[in-house]
Protein backbone atom coordinates (compact mmCIF):
# COMPACT_ATOMS: atom_id res chain seq x y z
CA UNK A 1 0.00 0.00 0.00
CA UNK A 2 1.67 3.44 -1.09
CA UNK A 3 0.40 6.80 0.43
CA UNK A 4 0.00 9.55 -2.09
CA UNK A 5 -0.01 13.57 -2.00
CA UNK A 6 -2.46 15.19 -3.79
CA UNK A 7 -2.98 18.86 -4.11
CA UNK A 8 -6.69 19.91 -4.94
CA UNK A 9 -7.38 23.54 -6.20
CA UNK A 10 -10.29 25.34 -7.58
CA UNK A 11 -12.92 28.48 -6.18
CA UNK A 12 -14.34 27.74 -2.34
CA UNK A 13 -17.66 26.00 -3.37
CA UNK A 14 -16.06 23.85 -5.70
CA UNK A 15 -13.70 22.86 -3.09
CA UNK A 16 -15.96 22.79 -0.45
CA UNK A 17 -18.22 19.94 -2.69
CA UNK A 18 -14.73 17.85 -3.04
CA UNK A 19 -14.10 17.61 0.28
CA UNK A 20 -17.89 16.37 0.99
CA UNK A 21 -17.43 13.96 -1.10
CA UNK A 22 -13.91 12.52 -0.15
CA UNK A 23 -13.51 13.45 3.78
CA UNK A 24 -14.05 9.78 4.99
CA UNK A 25 -11.24 8.43 2.98
CA UNK A 26 -8.60 11.06 2.34
CA UNK A 27 -7.06 13.16 4.71
CA UNK A 28 -6.83 17.22 4.35
CA UNK A 29 -3.65 18.68 5.82
CA UNK A 30 -3.61 21.93 4.86
CA UNK A 31 -4.69 24.83 2.80
CA UNK A 32 -2.77 27.65 0.89
CA UNK A 33 -5.03 30.14 -0.75
CA UNK A 34 -7.14 27.64 -3.55
CA UNK A 35 -5.42 24.55 -2.73
CA UNK A 36 -5.63 21.41 -0.47
CA UNK A 37 -2.79 19.05 0.11
CA UNK A 38 -4.62 15.72 0.66
CA UNK A 39 -2.80 11.98 1.57
CA UNK A 40 -4.73 9.52 0.52
CA UNK A 41 -4.04 5.32 -0.13
CA UNK A 42 -3.04 4.32 -3.55
CA UNK A 43 -6.11 2.38 -4.01
CA UNK A 44 -8.55 5.38 -3.24
CA UNK A 45 -6.94 7.26 -6.31
CA UNK A 46 -9.43 6.34 -8.52
CA UNK A 47 -12.38 7.39 -5.89
CA UNK A 48 -10.30 10.72 -5.66
CA UNK A 49 -9.86 11.24 -9.51
CA UNK A 50 -13.87 10.79 -9.83
CA UNK A 51 -14.94 13.09 -7.07
CA UNK A 52 -12.76 15.82 -8.69
CA UNK A 53 -14.75 15.26 -11.99
CA UNK A 54 -18.12 15.69 -9.69
CA UNK A 55 -16.42 18.89 -7.81
CA UNK A 56 -15.05 20.53 -10.77
CA UNK A 57 -11.45 21.02 -8.94
CA UNK A 58 -7.75 20.22 -10.31
CA UNK A 59 -5.56 17.51 -8.88
CA UNK A 60 -2.00 17.49 -8.69
CA UNK A 61 0.18 14.51 -7.48
CA UNK A 62 2.89 15.29 -5.57
CA UNK A 63 5.96 13.54 -6.86
CA UNK A 64 9.22 13.57 -5.04
CA UNK A 65 10.32 15.59 -1.68
CA UNK A 66 10.93 19.14 0.21
CA UNK A 67 12.81 21.05 -2.94
CA UNK A 68 12.60 18.62 -5.24
CA UNK A 69 8.57 18.41 -5.75
CA UNK A 70 7.14 18.11 -8.87
CA UNK A 71 3.52 18.48 -9.44
CA UNK A 72 1.95 15.83 -12.02
CA UNK A 73 -1.66 17.08 -13.22
CA UNK A 74 -4.06 14.36 -13.24
CA UNK A 75 -7.04 16.33 -14.05
CA UNK A 76 -7.49 20.02 -14.80
CA UNK A 77 -11.09 21.75 -13.86
CA UNK A 78 -12.55 23.82 -16.21
CA UNK A 79 -11.43 26.81 -14.47
CA UNK A 80 -7.71 26.14 -15.14
CA UNK A 81 -6.20 26.62 -11.61
CA UNK A 82 -3.20 24.89 -10.56
CA UNK A 83 -0.89 24.86 -7.70
CA UNK A 84 2.35 26.84 -8.66
CA UNK A 85 5.37 26.43 -6.02
CA UNK A 86 6.02 30.11 -5.51
CA UNK A 87 9.81 30.53 -6.25
CA UNK A 88 12.31 31.49 -3.70
CA UNK A 89 13.62 34.95 -3.21
CA UNK A 90 17.42 34.63 -3.14
CA UNK A 91 18.67 38.02 -3.09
Amino acid sequence: MSVRGLLVTGPDVNLMKFHFGVCFLLNGLDRREQTVHYTCMGEDADFALEAARKADVSVQEIIGAADKETYHTLHLGTHGMLWQRKKKDRS
